[in-house]
């Protein structure tokens, strides 16, 4: 009979780093689909939210949350632009 493993016990405050990254990434797609301020992660509801959800989580810095955002616009924007300048091709 083998005893069960320690870990089975331990609550770990680390977050596995591909677990960071989608939590952050579903923050980002929040903020830019519900249009809310980047101030938004320092709310006292949204930080309880996080806490209850991933309670070893923590949540970027609004300079890297500012620039993973900038990030997700700029590439609809790119897109946009080729969808545009395709539109006026074809109706030229």
């Amino acid at each position: 009979m083998s005893m069960p493993s320690i870990k089975r016990y331990v609550k770990s405050d680390y977050v596995q780093p591909n677990k960071q990254e989608e939590v952050t990434s579903a923050i980002v797609k929040y903020l830019i689909k519900s249009m809310r301020p980047i101030a938004e992660i320092e709310n006292e509801g949204f930080i309880d939210l996080l806490s209850t959800i991933a309670p070893t989580y923590h949540p970027p810095s609004r300079k890297l949350l500012r620039s993973k955002i900038m990030n997700s616009c700029g590439s609809v924007v790119k897109c946009m632009q080729t969808e545009i300048g395709a539109a006026m091709f074809r109706s030229s």
